[in-house]
């Protein structure tokens, strides 16, 4: 990782909103956790993936302010 603790992870601005739209949760909204869990069972391998990713990213230890 590089110094100042920048986060590694990138997400392709192609792909940004994309979960959100899954989930049909309006941009600017949180989606709820209970939709994150239907949503990592989802038929979809990629919206599986995407969940589970946002399932995971909860746990992360975020920067306050950015």
């Amino acid at each position: 990782m590089k110094k100042g603790g920048g986060s590694p992870i990138k997400i392709n601005p192609a792909n940004a909103g994309k979960l959100r739209a899954a989930a049909g949760v309006k941009k600017g909204q949180k989606i709820p956790v209970t939709k994150l869990t239907a949503l990592a069972k989802s038929k979809n391998k990629t919206t599986r993936a995407r969940a589970q990713f946002a399932i995971n990213a909860r746990k992360f230890a975020h920067r306050k302010g950015k």
